[in-house]
């Protein structure tokens, strides 16, 4: 019989060849290194560049259909819809089914937004980079934070013993560490949601990262993680580590539209092309995609793009807000009347 140290050894060498694996696999991924077939046929601009062909112009139907699946936020979706599902499941239906929803479809945006046509176009082509990168930013965190995922989490994770911190117990000492309450912080928050666009694209670090895919992929977790960040912050249902009035809140809303209006601005009317510079070595110049007759043209739908879901988004993140003010207005105005009855 295998002793309890052995077994517990052997899981952990298994758990560590799997990390390790994985790792490796996301290495392999992360490259944009053409398949080895240059002795059978000529190898294609696309495919030293990115990594694959384009089958042609971004169409509605390419950009639905035309998937290849981000090896990271691909899988990460699929989990987090699943773990949410699993929560709902352990609070046996006790759960608002609006936030089941709303968690799903940002789960859903987030897939999107990487994985379809838009991620496939999206290294080769600035307005398709551009939606990816505002959906992804924007739309899937407003979605995300409306479905309370740290409440769930707290409801359905068991309760440890008395003398032994769980899950529950580690969730409640990060919500409260120096590092939460630091980025958590209103100025902070807004610093980051509105300045990263501006230190990303007028820096020449875009230009930079363009070429390698674990760039992009870093990009879009960045993006990701500062876009939960603010929505959480101004309209999350889920407690935070400084709780902020109302009007605090919406004040953030309406100090980041006009600074995302700005960027917008600035894309549509500067004569530098973004992403085309000699840090990464012409890249959009080099493709040549025959379906991009103008590159200034192409930033410039990429300005149009950012500034339509940018504004789109806010506005529904001020709307929710507003309608949450005015639900818990009428609450507190029953519970007062409830009073004097």
């Amino acid at each position: 019989m295998v002793s309890g140290g052995k077994l517990r050894l052997a899981r952990l060498a298994g758990i560590e060849l799997v990390l390790l694996a994985g790792a490796m696999a996301m290495a392999v991924g992360q490259t944009h290194l053409p398949p080895p077939v240059f002795l059978a046929r000529p190898v294609t601009a696309q495919e030293t560049l990115l990594g694959y062909n384009l089958a042609g112009a971004p169409t509605p139907l390419r950009l639905l259909t035309d998937w290849r699946i981000d090896l990271l936020f691909g899988p990460l979706a699929v989990l987090l819809a699943a773990g949410y599902l699993l929560g709902v499941r352990r609070l046996h239906g006790a759960w608002p089914v609006g936030r089941t929803v709303s968690w799903l479809a940002g789960c859903l945006i987030v897939l999107m937004s990487t994985s379809s046509g838009i991620g496939r176009y999206a290294p080769a082509m600035f307005s398709m980079h551009m939606a990816s990168h505002m959906l992804l930013s924007m739309a899937a965190p407003i979605l995300l934070v409306l479905g309370a995922p740290l409440t769930l989490l707290h409801g359905a994770l068991p309760a440890a013993p008395a003398d032994t911190p769980g899950m529950r117990e580690w969730l409640l000492r990060l919500f409260g560490s120096p590092v939460v309450r630091a980025v958590t912080h209103p100025v902070v928050a807004l610093v980051l949601f509105a300045g990263s666009p501006f230190a990303l694209y007028f820096t020449g670090l875009f230009d930079a990262a363009i070429r390698f895919h674990w760039a992009h992929t870093a990009i879009g977790v960045w993006f990701f993680v500062v876009g939960l960040l603010f929505a959480w912050l101004v309209i999350g249902v889920d407690p935070t580590p400084r709780r902020l009035p109302n009007l605090a809140r919406l004040g953030m809303l309406l100090a980041a539209m006009p600074t995302d209006t700005v960027f917008a601005a600035v894309l549509l009317t500067t004569h530098r092309i973004v992403g085309n510079g000699n840090g990464g070595d012409n890249l959009y110049q080099a493709l040549a995609l025959p379906w991009v007759h103008s590159l200034p043209a192409d930033q410039h739908t990429a300005g149009i793009v950012a500034l339509a879901i940018t504004e789109a988004t806010l506005l529904a993140a001020v709307m929710v807000l507003l309608l949450r003010w005015s639900a818990a207005e009428d609450d507190a105005e029953d519970a007062l009347l409830a009073g004097f009855s």
